[in-house]
């Protein structure tokens, strides 16, 4: 994989095939976007509907990664070798949240269709540790390990270590909060990355889901400008150079998604009020991302309240702050970070100088 000059900002779920839709979604700051087609209802599985997006995304300066599903790499390379003549084509999505068993198949895959570059990308995207134990072998730090050493064996350093972990959830008082372990398992992809030479994805939640309401541990929150930056911001301090919104199209009704729900485009392409916000926050964040960028990552901490000195810093803080910090040849760079849950903590006062 070529050295990263610009983060990845891209958007999984797709609105429909719009000309004016591409437009607004390039304008957003997106520069990436999923075309995936696994019986979700989008009709990305076929041929003519991926060919037909990808247009779309070479008009607006868009780079696509395409998952058809469940059918067998084999047959569909014909497929995908016709469709990679676009400029727009980034690789595939080749499977979406594996169970660690398949780690072997999926090195296979790597080994005969993708270590010459023939295809692209190769991405493969990661359980949460909230997942069954069973899909996580009992150990989330040893699963993500195991996929990286898999890949990384077989020629894959360099590809995406992505994975998705859903912080904004209702708590046992019905209540706004954050899950459990979300640092940790930030900390784990951003960690073993850095080992493997992976640069790391992190999937945003921009929309309500489940039908759970109020319930303990529902994920039924409509994201604002706090909750999105949070995540974002969160990511940006362990050093992550690619976040994906999910959902940038609003799915189907089914038992995850209500008629209510709706992500950054509602289901007929327009606007949403998540898109005002993802837009200003995209800005923000392009307008840093060449420093950002010309960084590594060292390592974050969550501090405070109180008085700490890490990395070169003094800080005192009068509630938890999350610092990530950042180093290159000349240079060194900080991303400070309110933590907690918006709704409840709002503001935070800190004082934080570079020590001499």
């Amino acid at each position: 994989m070529e050295k990263q000059e610009t983060l990845r900002i891209s958007g999984w779920y797709l609105p429909p095939a719009e000309k004016e839709i591409f437009r607004l979604i390039a304008q957003a700051g997106f520069n990436h976007i999923f075309l995936q087609g696994d019986r979700i209802g989008n009709g990305c599985g076929k041929e003519e509907v991926l060919d037909r997006y990808l247009s779309l995304c070479d008009d607006f300066g868009l780079r696509a990664l395409v998952q058809l599903g469940d059918v067998p790499m084999s047959e569909t390379l014909p497929i995908l070798l016709r469709l990679r003549e676009h400029p727009s084509w980034s690789g595939v999505m080749v499977f979406d949240e594996p169970p660690a068993d398949r780690f072997e198949d999926l090195c296979c895959l790597y080994e005969h269709f993708f270590r010459e570059g023939k295809l692209g990308e190769f991405f493969v995207n990661l359980f949460p540790s909230y997942a069954r134990s069973e899909s996580i072998i009992h150990d989330y730090a040893a699963y993500v390990r195991s996929f990286a050493a898999g890949l990384n064996r077989v020629g894959g350093r360099g590809e995406w270590l992505s994975f998705d972990h859903y912080p904004l959830i209702y708590d046992e008082q019905g209540e706004f909060a954050l899950s459990e372990h979300w640092l940790d398992d930030l900390r784990t992809v951003a960690e073993t990355g850095k080992r493997f030479g992976m640069p790391q994805n992190a999937f945003i939640q921009a929309m309500p889901f489940s039908n759970g309401e109020q319930s303990y541990g529902s994920r039924d929150r409509i994201p604002g400008f706090a909750e999105l930056s949070l995540q974002a911001y969160a990511c940006l301090a362990f050093g992550f150079r690619s976040l994906t919104y999910f959902c940038l199209g609003t799915p189907l009704v089914n038992e995850e998604f209500l008629e209510k729900h709706y992500a950054i485009f509602d289901r007929t392409g327009a606007p949403t009020p998540t898109f005002s916000a993802v837009k200003t926050l995209n800005a923000e964040i392009r307008a840093f991302e060449s420093v950002f960028c010309r960084l590594g990552w060292t390592d974050a901490f969550l501090l405070g309240p109180g008085s700490a000195a890490v990395s070169g810093l003094q800080t005192e803080t009068d509630g938890q702050v999350l610092i990530g910090c950042l180093t290159g040849t000349e240079d060194e760079g900080w991303i400070l970070l309110n933590f907690g849950e918006p709704s409840r903590e709002p503001v935070k006062t800190v004082r934080f100088r570079a020590s001499e």
